[in-house]
């Protein structure tokens, strides 16, 4: 699933420092909470940036660098890969592998959906909202223990409709945490 973060090479790191002197940048940096949303033409770097700046922040934090989870859209890639589910899906597997403390609560919520839809473990599938629900809760649970950086690269690929759902999603994430 990371195969396209991956492929993202960053030759010339030095070509990406600007972003880091930008006022822009400064402020969302220093918030506790907010969205950096990078717009550009297709091919302008955009993937690049965003491969810098995870690897720029993966590292900092004062040492303590928290949790990242991450998503990087390929539209050639598998439909898990290329779809609004497949980001949940991603994100939700990412934080239930790095912080134990919202297992319980992930399991307890899988496990009670498949007795009360009736499915085996292996025959059900997430529904869409559910799956938001549940993702925005552990997030915020996890997130009031430390700190939880969110990269998501090319939400434009999935299609309009699609990425305005998306992006919606994130805005009704940052606005529960206030």
């Amino acid at each position: 699933m990371l195969d396209r973060r991956d492929d993202i090479e960053l030759r010339h790191t030095s070509a990406c420092q600007w972003i880091l002197e930008l006022e822009k940048y400064k402020s969302w940096s220093s918030q506790s909470r907010g969205l950096l949303w990078i717009k550009g033409k297709p091919g302008a770097g955009k993937s690049t940036l965003m491969v810098f700046l995870y690897d720029k922040l993966k590292g900092s934090h004062d040492g303590n660098q928290g949790i990242q989870l991450d998503f990087f859209f390929s539209t050639r890639g598998t439909e898990m890969q290329r779809t609004p589910l497949g980001i949940l899906r991603l994100l939700l597997n990412q934080i239930f592998d790095h912080d134990a403390t919202i297992r319980p609560q992930v399991r307890e919520t899988y496990e009670q959906r498949c007795r009360q839809f009736g499915y085996g473990e292996d025959e059900w599938e997430w529904p869409q909202v559910a799956l938001e629900e549940l993702l925005a809760s552990v997030i915020l649970a996890s997130a009031s223990r430390q700190h939880i950086s969110v990269f998501v690269d090319v939400l434009d690929e999935t299609g309009a409709e699609s990425a305005q759902q998306l992006a919606a999603y994130f805005h009704r994430l940052i606005n529960r945490a206030e």
